[in-house]
């Protein structure tokens, strides 16, 4: 877990993580490249 998501070590997708609890669910998946770009903004 990083910060405000959770992250795939594998495939390096992420998920967010509101009030605790992870998004699991497809749709709601954030791409490597996407996150990157999430991540340095922090």
């Amino acid at each position: 877990m990083q910060g405000e998501f959770l992250i795939c070590t594998l495939k390096g997708h992420g998920f967010r993580i509101v009030d605790g609890i992870p998004h699991l669910l497809p749709e709601n998946v954030i791409e490597p490249d996407a996150l990157k770009e999430l991540l340095l903004e922090q």
